[in-house]
């Protein structure tokens, strides 16, 4: 807060307007502005979607493929995060092997499928307040139209190439490398 900053720092007057009683009427009014400038759609940043036209463009370009390791960690994070619904760069360095979020199955039909179930996140820290709120699951079904594309076909290999060992995360496999470096990250 700027004018909180310029007490302190200007006019070095110790005012808190987080908690002194003094300015709860001050925090009141402050938090129904920016509840009301919110639910016009001020002041949040919301990312673009990424439409249909410019994934197959990716593709097209060959910039979301297999055919590399740096390029299948590439679009594992794009697939991840598009079809999980990923907000973050956090989300992504969350995801881990040992008691994971991602996991294979497979339909009584047979078609197989990938279950995301949301850990931990900002808008639901695990406390007392939020444990009625329901983690977020997504299913995602194998492209079987277009196999080359398919993120089930990508987390296979991209799970394949990754160093066995205990307490992996995601974002710090480097599939294609013979030992896992767990400082070394995806991104």
């Amino acid at each position: 807060m700027g004018l909180q900053n310029y007490h302190c720092s200007e006019l070095q007057t110790p005012l808190n307007f987080r908690s002194d009683k003094e300015f709860q009427g001050f925090r009141q009014v402050l938090d129904s502005e920016m509840k009301r400038f919110s639910s016009l759609g001020l002041g949040s940043k919301q990312a673009e979607v990424i439409t249909t036209v410019q994934t197959a463009s990716l593709w097209k370009m060959k910039l979301l493929r297999d055919y590399s390791p740096r390029v299948l960690v590439r679009t594992m994070v794009f697939l991840n995060g598009k079809q999980f619904v990923l907000r973050s760069r956090m989300e992504h360095r969350a995801l881990r092997f040992d008691q994971p979020q991602i996991t294979l199955h497979e339909s009584p039909g047979g078609t197989p499928y990938l279950n995301y179930v949301e850990d931990v996140f900002k808008s639901n820290q695990g406390g007392l307040k939020h444990h009625r709120v329901r983690r977020k699951e997504v299913v995602h079904y194998a492209n079987a139209e277009n196999p080359q594309q398919c993120h089930i076909k990508m987390y296979n290999k991209y799970t394949s190439l990754c160093p066995p060992g205990e307490n992996k995360k995601h974002s710090t496999c480097n599939p294609g490398v013979n030992t896992y470096n767990p400082t070394r990250y995806v991104y």
